[in-house]
């Protein structure tokens, strides 16, 4: 539904409810081919969807309180996933994520920019502030990627993690993750409760 706006988009599909739905005044919705089955799907507070090849299936996801999404060839399945809360200007241009499971690439204070992410398992890609703009990230597992106050930037790439609480930084002031070539396998790895993490191809198998 458009509050007063415009679909010039085509080739769109939507089974379920609350699915397309775009809040802000005169909101335009150009984006083609997308695909929602579910509930709560492509919800907009105050953007544009002009994103395409874009699929969803499940509840809450593709969900922004600001921001257009402009985002293309991203794939969900599962609960809430792909939520930016960010009260102003989110930008989701992230191309081809794809995120199997529950709570995974939620952002309560940041932009999604990255591709070519998966994410499967439970709360990955969870940025309490800052931004992700990594690429090629795999996690698989729980709680992967977790940063409570920090930037994962465009330089942390190529890492992989299976497990629980792994790459998880809790550092109540600016933190970055900015390593390279990581590799994490087993539960509770690189985990910084203050401090940076900038170092490049750690590996670690273990707990």
């Amino acid at each position: 539904s458009l509050n007063g706006g415009s679909m010039t988009g085509g080739g769109n599909v939507g089974m379920g409810s609350s699915i397309y739905k775009l809040n802000k005044a005169n909101a335009q919705f150009s984006g083609v081919q997308n695909t929602s089955i579910g509930n709560s799907i492509f919800n907009l507070t105050n953007g544009d969807l002009t994103g395409m090849y874009n699929i969803g299936m499940g509840n809450i996801l593709y969900t922004m309180r600001s921001g257009d999404m402009s985002a293309n060839r991203n794939i969900a399945m599962g609960n809430d996933i792909y939520i930016l809360n960010k009260t102003t200007g989110a930008v989701f241009s992230g191309v081809q994520n794809t995120s199997i499971g529950e709570k995974i690439f939620n952002l309560t204070n940041g932009d999604l920019i990255g591709g070519s992410n998966i994410g499967m398992g439970h709360s990955q890609y969870l940025l309490g502030s800052g931004n992700m703009a990594g690429s090629i990230n795999i996690a698989i597992g729980r709680e992967s990627y977790y940063v409570v106050n920090g930037d994962i930037t465009n330089t942390a790439r190529n890492n992989i993690a299976l497990g629980s609480s792994i790459y998880r930084l809790n550092n109540f002031s600016t933190s970055t993750f900015s390593g390279e070539n990581n590799i994490g396998m087993g539960n509770t790895l690189y985990k910084l409760d203050s401090g940076n993490m900038a170092g490049g191809r750690n590996i670690e198998i273990g707990r």
